[in-house]
């Protein structure tokens, strides 16, 4: 049998760890609280649209993405916003600029890449690890599900799981709680509670097609929109003739009051702010989805007492490691690069 790693935390960076796990001929079991793997990386579908959420673009020296498309054998495509970028401030909407010819996107969606890195894959969804424990006689770990108040359970096996390694890369503030619970891990304990988290909200609307003159991808601290047209060029997503998408990116005072509200209260509520900012009549949109991630952010200050192997030192050599945005930087490459580099940090200690 495969020896087993289990990647807690299913968005880039553990999607990134399961992948090069499993190039290695190792079993990578991938367990998330949400119901589907990506994290913010999520491709929302309805009816004849598509759009993604999140970055919708990435820059060509990408690296660690870089290295990902060519393994899934993605392409990406060359993106420039012919009616240029405006970017929205307090005061208005600033002149437009145009992106350089380096920046680009998948045209399937991110969804695309999720779904080709966790193909082969298994994910278990609905699973909120708060600890695990390192049994250095058999050199085995198990975890607890928070919500079960028990040891995770394989259904297929019958037994509790039991797997070679484990690979962190969940937002800070939850890899914090589950350090607190986990003895080896009490020294990065502290430090882990000063990685800051806050809800951010992404509402999409399928709209009747209006020409804004310019598509908004910087906003301010409340909120930051997006055009989706069926334009090849313009960002990436399915949008039916005569119709559009809006992406609306809400910020963190904001986040904080709709995550507190149901969808079908917290929608109009984003609607009607992103129609006056966008100038559109009040009336409801043909389609609307909302969806609330974590993100977090390490103070730079405190980047070094947090490192991505799990400990300062590890004589055992336990094979675990850290993975995620805020152990390596915020951008999407970052958290995609600490997940391949955790990964090889547990296989070199398995091997």
């Amino acid at each position: 049998m495969a020896r087993q790693v289990a990647i807690i935390g299913a968005g880039i960076a553990g999607i990134a760890a399961a992948w090069e796990i499993r190039r290695h001929g190792l079993e990578a079991i991938l367990l998330d609280r949400a119901e589907q793997p990506g994290g913010q990386l999520a491709t929302i579908r309805g009816e004849g649209w598509s759009a993604d959420v999140g970055a919708p673009f990435f820059d060509l020296a990408a690296p660690s993405l870089r290295l990902l498309l060519a393994q899934t054998g993605l392409t990406p495509s060359a993106v420039r916003l012919h009616d240029g970028v405006a970017r929205l401030t307090a005061e208005g909407i600033a002149p437009r600029r145009e992106f350089g010819g380096n920046r680009v996107a998948l045209r399937q969606g991110w969804g695309a890449l999720v779904a080709a890195l966790t193909r082969e894959t298994a994910f278990w969804p609905g699973v909120a690890v708060d600890a695990f424990h390192w049994n250095s006689v058999r050199r085995r770990f198990e975890m607890r599900d928070a919500d079960r108040k028990r040891a995770v359970f394989d259904p297929v096996a019958r037994r509790v799981l039991e797997v070679d390694g484990v690979i962190l890369a969940v937002p800070g503030p939850e890899a914090a709680a589950i350090a607190a619970n986990t003895s080896f891990l009490l020294p990065i304990a502290e430090p882990l509670s000063q990685v800051t988290a806050e809800p951010v909200v992404t509402g999409v609307f399928l709209v009747p097609a209006f020409d804004p003159g310019f598509c908004v991808l910087e906003g301010a601290p409340e909120l930051a929109l997006r055009w989706l047209t069926l334009e090849e060029r313009k960002v990436p997503g399915r949008v039916p003739a005569g119709q559009g998408v809006v992406v609306a990116c809400v910020g963190r005072e904001l986040s904080s009051k709709l995550v507190q509200l149901s969808e079908s209260d917290a929608a109009p509520l984003l609607w009607r702010a992103t129609a006056d900012i966008l100038g559109l009549p009040a009336a409801e949109p043909l389609a609307s989805r909302l969806i609330a991630v974590g993100h977090g952010e390490t103070p730079p200050e405190r980047q070094a007492a947090i490192p991505e192997s799990g400990l300062p030192t590890d004589p055992a050599g336990i094979p675990f490691g850290l993975a995620g945005g805020w152990t390596a930087g915020p951008d999407l490459d970052a958290a995609a690069g600490s997940g391949r580099r955790a990964a090889a940090a547990v296989l070199a200690r398995l091997s």
